[in-house]
């Protein structure tokens, strides 16, 4: 996502706790706001503004600009008084390792071991999102599992944790019924309402803790999730 995508979706996020003055994404994307909107937007751009916060909108980067980048970004934070602490990488398979290499999982397995050297070099965090296999679709239960992490075996090795995410909402929608059963809307609308909303966050590898699976609240049309 560009720049300003992602701008507008933290913008609406940031007006979530504030129930009277809540902006939802899609009128900030579509410039429908009203006066009151303005200034809550507004307000939420100047706080965002004074945040320690860069984003990097490439389409795709070497590994080399990617810790390029984390260095100079480093080095200007602490000339401002403050700290690198976190890079987030969206998404993993979208860096480029610096040499070609003969196979794609050759190159994943290269730039999850580069990023990895690079939280422990730089001494920061690092949240790279993965994309998963096309096997999730085929499985009754949907909830992903480590080895649906795409290309590369590396990344389960190099990460501290892996974390998935589920909705199970997202495909109970999917199997809405012919409205002319109404014992059968019914019973999918039932279904439906037990899990609207619900987020989980399966920690499926923890390095230095134990796994299990959390669960939050998710505010699509806010961009927002909260914990339960």
């Amino acid at each position: 996502m560009t720049a300003e995508q992602l701008s507008a979706r933290m913008l609406s996020e940031m007006t979530f706790d504030y129930p009277e003055d809540r902006v939802p994404y899609h009128a900030i994307r579509d410039r429908r706001l009203n006066q009151r909107d303005r200034t809550t937007i507004l307000r939420a751009q100047a706080y965002m503004a004074d945040k320690p916060l860069k984003v990097l909108p490439v389409g795709s980067i070497r590994l080399g600009r990617l810790r390029a980048a984390v260095r100079t970004t480093k080095r200007r934070m602490e000339a401002a008084g403050h700290k690198l602490d976190l890079v987030v990488i969206d998404y993993l398979q979208l860096v480029d390792p610096d040499e070609p290499k003969r196979s794609l999982v050759e190159s994943v397995s290269a730039v999850s071991r580069g990023v990895k050297a690079m939280a422990m070099d730089e001494q920061v965090a690092v949240i790279a999102l993965a994309q998963l296999s096309r096997a999730v679709e085929q499985r009754q239960d949907k909830r992903p599992v480590l080895s649906d992490l795409r290309e590369s075996g590396q990344i389960e090795q190099d990460a501290d944790a892996v974390v998935g995410l589920y909705r199970h909402e997202y495909y109970v929608e999917q199997e809405e019924p012919d409205g002319a059963d109404a014992d059968k809307h019914a019973s999918w609308e039932a279904r439906l309402e037990r899990c609207r909303g619900i987020i989980e966050f399966l920690v499926r590898k923890r390095r230095n803790g134990p796994t299990g699976i959390a669960r939050g609240r998710f505010f699509g049309p806010y961009q927002a999730v909260r914990s339960l």
